[in-house]
């Protein structure tokens, strides 16, 4: 276990380099199992500016997340530019369905902001997430995120701040490879 975390840290690392801070929140409405710890990598595409000017820029991930009760459990994730903490608070299950909040905070810088000169990032957001236990393991989520992101100019001259209201929709399937591997694609939009 120890040589697969430390293999993951060496290629997100690596990976990362060129990354830029993700948005993508990579998790399902089921909180993780009490007493079970869980390993993650992410692979992700962030693209800035939709349309002629666009850059798509990759970004990998290394997360942790820890179960604490059947409806509860926190997570931190980090990147090359930053990274974030987190926690998934299951409100309601049934039928198949859990619908779950996931409280967020975290740091990070943005390369290229704006003026090209670069910023810090503080977003704090509220995630709501809902989801299906599918047949064979399958899980869908559909959500809906809110952030606020308070942003400062890393230009001595401009010494801009800002404050970014970012609400967006996330959809995710999660489904598994194995017993201790599950494969979860995501698609987010972020205004």
């Amino acid at each position: 276990k120890a040589a697969f975390v430390g293999a993951s840290l060496s290629c997100v690392l690596v990976l990362s380099s060129s990354g830029c801070s993700t948005y993508g929140s990579h998790l399902t409405a089921t909180p993780t199992p009490p007493g079970r710890q869980e390993v993650a990598v992410h692979a992700n595409a962030v693209v800035d500016n939709p349309g002629p000017e666009q850059r798509t820029r990759p970004s990998a991930e290394l997360g942790l997340r820890w179960g604490l009760t059947r409806d509860i459990d926190v997570g931190i994730r980090g990147h090359g530019m930053g990274g974030e903490l987190n926690s998934r608070l299951r409100l309601a299950s049934g039928g198949g369905f859990d619908l779950t909040a996931s409280p967020f905070v975290g740091g990070g810088l943005i390369p290229n902001h704006q003026d090209n000169a670069g910023a810090l990032r503080f977003p704090i957001g509220m995630r709501a997430l809902l989801g299906w236990h599918a047949p064979n393991g399958l899980e869908l989520t559909l959500g809906a995120v809110g952030t606020f992101e308070p942003q400062a100019s890393l230009q001595s001259e401009t010494q801009r701040s800002q404050l970014l209201a970012a609400p967006g929709v996330l959809f995710s399937t999660e489904f598994p490879l194995s017993e201790t591997l599950h494969v979860n694609l995501e698609v987010n939009a972020h205004l």
